[in-house]
């Protein structure tokens, strides 16, 4: 008798949860399966109800998703309008909001509104003049920017931590245009509070040093570029472009967080000087370059590697699994190895078709022709000789 009103409890449990239950043969089941399919029912039926509570209007769940989808909206607006403090204001309500604190029946349309979100961003306002610290170029016609101060980047403090939120450089200071920027270790930390770094078409110098460049998560350079120095020991850096403009690009990216499995040094750079990780951290290449699998090459660089000699790491860590050259590649260096192949920059691969491939491309040493020269001049010219740790004209 027992087990008959348990099988009629659980029938009618059924019929109120999820149809694949009911395909269940109850009778086949002894006592303790009977038991064990009750709880999981019950389960069942306890989630369908709290999901059915948490989208009621007035549900804390519900007033959560209702913000996200003001503040998307907010952020879009002030997007349109150009309107920064509007946009600082709605951005930081919607990084407040946490997928897990809304309905679960709303989740498609969180992600939705997400993604309306990151397309807004690359046209964010951009930052006050006074968020910034500069001084004039040395022709005085234009703008070189030194420094961001705090209450640029604060303000994005969620659960005791730092949230980015995206700087976008001025393409006019004062009436002037911004031509520079030179960001040393001695201006203000970022404290992981950089999202995305926003460089306006005219900027033609970008230096980024240590704790700025290692918080930034996204680098976005416009056409005009020419001279790059990146300095992240640590960096969050995921993405990264580079424009068609860029002549020089030294220093070094730890490649951590980069969210790419194809790493692609442009066609028309001049020299490249840019370690893909840390000098510190190439023994531990799984953990610090994990996704980096693929490195594509121009057709023609000057890899520079300093004074002693020593070739600019593109090995990721040792995570490059193919080496993409194009026909009729042909590179210099300025090494004073006999050894001067590419398997010096990229490293070893079990595979023997990229080991061939490696061995067999042209590679000179030489000293800079004279375009490499000049555009070494001027950049030291602008930074200063003491920056460019390679530098040897």
């Amino acid at each position: 008798m027992k087990m008959t009103k348990t099988i009629a409890k659980i029938a009618l449990l059924i019929l109120f949860s999820a149809a694949a239950f009911a395909q269940v043969d109850l009778k086949s089941l002894d006592e303790k399966q009977l038991h064990t399919l009750q709880q999981q029912i019950q389960k069942e039926l306890d989630l369908r109800e709290a999901q059915k509570q948490a989208a009621l209007p007035d549900s804390p769940e519900m007033q959560e998703f209702m913000a996200y989808e003001a503040a998307v909206a907010a952020v879009e607006s002030a997007v349109q309008k150009k309107d920064r403090a509007a946009f600082d204001t709605a951005y930081k309500t919607a990084m407040s909001v946490k997928k897990s604190e809304i309905p679960e029946a709303k989740a498609a349309e969180f992600d939705a509104l997400t993604a309306r979100l990151n397309a807004a961003l690359p046209n964010t306002p951009a930052n006050s003049e006074k968020d910034f610290k500069v001084e004039l170029t040395k022709d005085e016609n234009g703008v070189v920017i030194t420094g961001i101060k705090e209450e640029a980047v604060a303000g994005v403090w969620i659960g005791g931590h730092p949230i980015g939120k995206p700087v976008v450089i001025p393409s006019e200071i004062q009436g002037m245009p911004v031509r520079s920027i030179n960001l040393s270790h001695h201006t203000e930390r970022f404290d992981g509070r950089a999202s995305i770094f926003i460089v306006p078409e005219g900027v033609k110098n970008v230096y980024i040093e240590t704790t700025i460049a290692s918080e930034i998560k996204e680098l976005r350079l416009s056409e005009g570029v020419e001279f790059l120095t990146i300095r992240a020991s640590e960096s969050k850096l995921g993405k990264i472009n580079f424009p068609s403009t860029l002549k020089i690009v030294h220093g070094f990216l730890s490649c951590e967080y980069l969210e790419t499995s194809e790493f692609v040094i442009p066609e028309g750079v001049l020299i490249w000087a840019c370690n893909l990780v840390h000098s510190g951290r190439r023994d531990y290449a799984e953990e610090y370059v994990p996704n980096i699998k693929k490195l594509v090459l121009p057709k023609s660089v000057y890899f520079e590697g300093g004074s002693s000699g020593i070739f600019p790491d593109l090995r990721c860590g040792g995570t490059l699994e193919d080496v993409v050259v194009p026909n009729g590649a042909e590179y210099s260096c300025n090494t004073s190895s006999d050894a001067r192949t590419l398997e010096n920059l990229c490293g070893k691969f079990d595979s023997l078709a990229v080991q061939k491939k490696l061995r067999n491309t042209v590679f000179k040493r030489r000293d800079m022709n004279a375009a490499e020269k000049a555009a070494v001049s001027e950049y030291a010219n602008w930074l200063g000789k003491r920056y460019i740790i390679w530098y040897r004209l």
